[in-house]
């Protein structure tokens, strides 16, 4: 049984973990060893990004739906509805797709300048939310 040969450079504690899985296998599974690897790279890269892309969408629908309700410029059956469309989930869309989603709803200016406020803020409250998510999960904690 001979044993594959290996170079460790340590990024993470993913790596050593990695360098172990090569050195454990013959060399004639080599292939799949590898081939195992990236398909749990991949499928680690898949999770996260549903993770954080979760993350990103909840908070976008509490931050905003917390804002309108707090504001006193969005008249309250403005509030309402967007109380009601909000508990279903909010879409992160352009601020140019908000305006014309407000227009075509028929929601009056002053209504929908404040609501495209309120959701330009959200968005990056959700944003910074979602990234120090990952940015706490991308902390190397060595013990």
């Amino acid at each position: 049984m001979a044993i594959v040969p290996s170079i460790e450079i340590t990024v993470s504690r993913g790596n050593s973990f990695d360098l172990q899985l090569v050195l454990a296998v013959d060399v004639s599974r080599s292939n799949e060893v590898g081939g195992l690897q990236g398909t749990a790279q991949n499928l680690g890269a898949s999770l996260g990004t549903a993770v954080v892309g979760a993350i990103l969408l909840s908070g976008l629908s509490t931050a905003f739906g917390h804002a309108v309700a707090a504001s006193p410029e969005i008249s309250p059956s403005v509030q309402q509805q967007v109380q009601e469309r909000v508990s279903g989930g909010v879409a992160f869309v352009s601020e140019a797709e908000a305006r014309a989603a407000l227009q075509a709803a028929g929601v009056p200016t002053s209504d929908a300048q404040a609501l495209l406020a309120e959701y330009r803020d959200a968005q990056i409250r959700a944003l910074k939310g979602a990234l120090a998510c990952v940015a706490l999960v991308g902390l190397d904690r060595k013990s």
